[in-house]
């Protein structure tokens, strides 16, 4: 089985991230790996997360703490000690759906691509959909040559997409510590590196 590795800066959002973990820990794709790396929080962000490893004896869940130096650079720490084949970058106040990784990682393997791509929802803070953002009808096979323009207009947040990690480190890519359009900035970098693309719904 491949494994994947899930990446999640966190900056003072204790609020949410307890919801986030468990999305995480409740799936049941079993090879996988928890980096959560914390910007230089100030409220009780640490002390939870450290509540949650202790309680947890089923996945690897590692710990990372750093100055506030922002989430790109918090990502950049997290990728280096993964040890996925594939990574995931989730943001803390995000949610994986039931059975999300299996899907996905069945879907990756399958079609021999170099990004997978899958539709999300917004949630607002009641858990409530106020909107949803599904890029195709089918699941497809793009060419990234032949469908750059059609690619490059997909929302790039980071954590809809399964990145393969040995692409990544071949190429020495990294996280840009830019002020805004850090998702572009590391899709944009990714994409001119892939071959093929598979867009689910």
């Amino acid at each position: 089985m491949k494994k994947i590795s899930i990446v999640i800066p966190s900056y003072n959002n204790e609020r949410f991230l307890q919801k986030t973990l468990d999305s995480v820990l409740n799936q049941s794709y079993s090879e996988k790996e928890i980096i959560v790396v914390d910007d230089g929080s100030t409220d009780n962000s640490v002390d939870l997360i450290k509540k949650i490893i202790s309680s947890n004896k089923k996945v690897d869940i590692k710990l990372l703490c750093q100055n506030n130096l922002n989430a790109a650079i918090a990502r950049n720490e997290g990728m280096k000690i993964a040890t996925g084949d594939y990574i995931l970058f989730l943001d803390s106040d995000d949610m994986l759906e039931e059975e999300a990784l299996a899907k996905m990682i069945d879907t990756y393997d399958d079609s021999k691509v170099d990004l997978l791509i899958g539709s999300y929802e917004e949630i607002d803070e009641e858990d409530s959909c106020i909107g949803e953002m599904t890029f195709t009808d089918k699941e497809d096979i793009l060419s990234v040559k032949k469908n750059f323009s059609r690619l490059l207009n997909i929302n790039p947040v980071p954590s809809n997409k399964l990145y393969d990690l040995k692409l990544i480190r071949a190429n020495n890519l990294e996280w840009g510590n830019v002020r805004i359009g850090q998702d572009l900035n590391f899709y944009f970098k990714y994409l001119l590196l892939c071959k093929k693309v598979r867009v689910v719904p």
